[in-house]
């Protein structure tokens, strides 16, 4: 989730990082960078032990999909979203990702995440009081 994880791969990156609380998707403007425009939501799951990378990645996608819609509903309505990002996170791209790194994560897939209890949640980021959209 953005502003923690930008680029690719960034569910691995969190499990990898023994960060599971933030594996999601977030739903941002779209600008030059990456990953870097204005944020509108957050969506993150619940974690099951055994959940793997790909099975959560994929849930991301589908639940994004649903808090899209629902966005647009909301932003056609009349509500303002988007907030700067806070920080610039990190960039985590496909070449790092190394045989090291997939053996860490799927032992602590088998393992489960302790002491993380994270039902389903979608956050929503609203402008800042008196200041317009952030859409770029």
């Amino acid at each position: 989730m953005s502003p923690g994880y930008r680029g690719a791969d960034c569910t691995f990156w969190a499990l990898y990082n023994s960060e599971p609380e933030k594996v999601g998707c977030t739903l941002h403007f779209i600008n030059q960078g990456i990953d870097t425009g204005g944020l509108i939501a957050h969506t993150m799951r619940e974690l099951d032990k055994g959940d793997e990378e790909l099975v959560l990645f994929w849930r991301g996608v589908r639940d994004s999909a649903e808090v899209y819609a629902d966005f647009l509903q909301r932003f056609a309505a009349g509500q303002v979203f988007g907030r700067a990002q806070p920080a610039k996170g990190k960039l985590y791209q496909v070449k790092h990702r190394t045989a090291t790194a997939e053996r860490l994560v799927a032992q602590r897939v088998l393992c489960g995440y302790p002491d993380v209890e994270l039902p389903q949640r979608v956050p929503w980021i609203a402008s800042e009081p008196g200041k317009a959209s952030v859409n770029k």
